[in-house]
């Protein structure tokens, strides 16, 4: 659903601001793509469109921060935001607005509501780059994890026991190693933020798509949680990084948030 606002000429000129979408989260310091659809039979030729940012809900919209001005395609456009890092936590629109907006006051699209808020928490796991291992000791040639000991006499019995200590401490590590190369399962039917379709096949960690309008064909590779691809159609080429954020109980990805702001969803 859009939130779209024009004048009484609203049918020789509007716009249709489809990315973000509606519920969204856009992350402070991350960048993101807005997108917009044009329709201008006017004649007038209008050159230049304010973006803006606006505090949700309708009572605030007065307070905006011009992100940019660009110029009108009577078309689709899509321009590149890097959300600032001090942007307040909360909820936004996002406006398309004539630039002369003494004259045409009413000439303006606005995306549905979206949220703003910090980037999450990362939780670094064993295996994964920046994990720091707890403080271990090396004991008859085997590193194992320290633990809280107690004075004794039986040297027998505190060997046995630093190396049962070690063969539990390498089970759980190898099952984290387990959970961390499971592989989520991407294939299927996908919507995306930017309007297109995508149909994904996958063997083991890599994975092909294809649009079917405008043609396209892209590859990929899923590591975890993070994914990589490169495509090429119809609309040019390009690649990009992304993270699955959401995996339904059966190992299902049910959605893919792409570095370039695009959001794969199902």
């Amino acid at each position: 659903m859009f939130v779209l606002s024009w004048d009484v000429s609203a049918d020789i000129l509007f716009f249709q601001v489809d990315s973000p979408i509606g519920g969204s989260v856009w992350n402070q310091g991350k960048t993101y793509t807005i997108h917009w659809y044009t329709k201008d039979t006017s004649g007038v030729n209008f050159p230049w469109v304010w973006i803006k940012l606006l505090i949700y809900p309708q009572g605030q919209l007065n307070k905006a921060t011009v992100i940019g001005e660009f110029p009108i395609n009577n078309d689709s456009t899509a321009v590149s935001w890097q959300v600032p890092p001090n942007t307040a936590s909360g909820s936004y629109v996002i406006r398309v607005q004539i630039k002369d907006t003494v004259n045409y006051p009413n000439k303006f699209g606005d995306s549905t509501p979206f949220s703003i808020n910090p980037p999450p928490t990362q939780v670094v796991l064993p295996g994964q780059p920046g994990w720091v291992p707890p403080i271990s000791e090396t004991f008859s040639g085997q590193k194992i994890t320290a633990a809280p000991t107690s004075p004794s006499v039986n040297k027998k019995k505190d060997i046995s026991d630093a190396k049962s200590y070690a063969a539990s401490a390498a089970q759980k590590s190898a099952s984290a190693s387990v959970a961390l190369l499971a592989i989520p399962n991407v294939s299927g039917q996908w919507k995306s933020s930017i309007g297109l379709l995508y149909s994904i096949t996958q063997q083991g960690s890599q994975f092909e798509w294809t649009v079917t309008k405008p043609s396209e064909k892209g590859q990929g590779i899923v590591k975890g949680k993070e994914v990589s691809a490169s495509w090429k159609g119809e609309s040019g080429s390009g690649s990009s990084t992304g993270q699955i954020t959401a995996i339904d109980t059966t190992g299902t990805a049910t959605q893919i948030d792409w570095k370039n702001g695009v959001r794969f969803y199902r």
